[in-house]
């Protein structure tokens, strides 16, 4: 071992010769344990797993004599017997005594490890799912593609008994070309259950960070018409899902998603959307709105609400307030708001109490309004003959020249 790791000695004419030998099947139960082990040797890491190896029929009948044969297993070649059969998709199990730790260890050897992490699911052989478990947790595994094993990385994951955690760590150790092998072409394919992004936004590592990056900018390439199509498959369609988990990672929204957040404000508007219940998905974009980005479509939501196009309710207020007092520029339609907007609700509570949380906004806009409010005056004035509220006693007697209310 000591020369072979000198690349100065090659030995080209003994690992000829194993060949021969291999191929040949001049191999037996003898002399197997010398053969592969010095093949294993000579072999460089690119030719895992070995170009030549022993057919299936025969791996079997020596797999069966040195089972009961007695030697030291370790130096007999039993544990590269083992390997080959899981390769093969045998299902064996190991003698007394013997140790998987041996069997992970020469895996590669026989078999690229993503063909068998892909096979192990149909498979389902007991010892194999075993060795597996031990090469992801022991880090071990040469050849493997990404893309082959995370589209079913749930359903390895549970047949070798491994958490999402460990596994994911063990995929990452496959980092490069990341770029090669997952795209915004592909993502889908690679990822096809958006739900795997809940673990890619939870555990960072090189690779998941790759994924989440991706998956973003293949949403944002999304057109705003295909997601607001999709708004009613919001639990299943594949970029709602993602979203779900997405939005944790992202710091702003990208201008799809803003437009599509626009297009859920007026809906919620005009009473096509609803709020009871507002979809979680919905609520988190909307509440990643830029604000800066959006002034012009509270300012029409406003209007409309002014005009009568769409008609205010206590919900509806209860979830625009902030919107319509902080970006509505209420003031410069004072009178319409306080007719169309206000008055309306002035008789419920929840919004009253709004209202009263931000006493000075509101009694400004009452006073700005002047007689256009005068309808609301005198509907607060009746409110606290029969509510005494000290908060709202002390609210309507603030605003000016509020009307009496007229007793028989």
């Amino acid at each position: 071992k000591t020369l072979k790791d000198n690349s100065t000695y090659t030995f080209p004419t003994l690992l000829q010769a194993i060949t021969n030998c291999i191929d040949e099947q001049n191999v037996n139960k003898d002399n197997i344990g010398a053969i592969f082990t010095t093949y294993r040797l000579l072999a460089s890491d690119e030719e895992r797993p070995l170009p030549v190896t022993l057919d299936s029929t025969y791996i079997n009948q020596l797999h069966s004599e040195l089972e009961t044969d007695g030697r030291n297993i370790k130096e007999s070649g039993y544990y590269d017997l083992v390997a080959m059969q899981l390769a093969h998709g045998h299902s064996v199990s190991l003698i007394e005594g013997g140790d998987i730790k041996y069997v992970a260890e020469l895996m590669d050897y026989y078999v690229d490890h993503g063909d068998l992490l892909v096979n192990s699911v149909g498979w389902n052989i007991p010892l194999l799912n075993e060795t597996l478990q031990y090469m992801v947790n022991h880090k071990l595994g040469y050849k493997l593609l990404l893309s082959d094993i995370l589209p079913q990385f749930e359903d390895i994951k549970n047949r070798i008994g491994v958490t999402d955690e460990v596994f994911i760590e063990h995929l990452a150790e496959w980092n490069t070309d990341l770029d090669k092998y997952i795209t915004k072409n592909n993502i889908k394919d690679v990822i096809p259950d958006a739900s795997f992004y809940d673990l890619t936004t939870k555990i960072s590592n090189v690779l998941t960070d790759h994924i989440n990056k991706i998956a973003f900018e293949a949403l944002s390439e999304i057109s705003v018409d295909t997601l607001y199509a999709q708004r009613t498959a919001h639990t299943s369609y594949y970029w709602f899902v993602a979203i779900k988990h997405l939005l944790a990672k992202i710091k702003s929204l990208p201008d799809n998603l803003t437009e599509f957040g626009k297009k859920i404000l007026m809906d919620i508007a005009s009473g096509t959307q609803s709020l009871n219940p507002f979809p979680n998905c919905f609520k988190n974009i909307v509440e990643r709105l830029d604000k800066r980005k959006i002034k012009s479509t509270v300012t029409d939501i406003r209007n409309d609400f002014c005009i009568g196009k769409k008609t205010i309710n206590a919900i509806k207020f209860q979830f625009f307030e902030t919107w319509l007092r902080s970006h509505g520029n209420l003031k410069s339609q004072a009178g319409d708001v306080i007719d169309k907007i206000v008055k309306p609700v002035i008789s419920d509570g929840a919004c009253r109490s709004l209202i009263l949380q931000n006493k000075d906004f509101y009694m400004d806009l009452i006073n700005t309004a002047g007689d256009d409010a005068y309808e609301l005056k005198k509907s607060l004035r009746n409110l606290i003959q029969k509510d005494s509220d000290p908060q709202l006693v002390k609210f309507v007697n603030s605003i000016d020249s509020v009307p009496e209310v007229e007793t028989a």
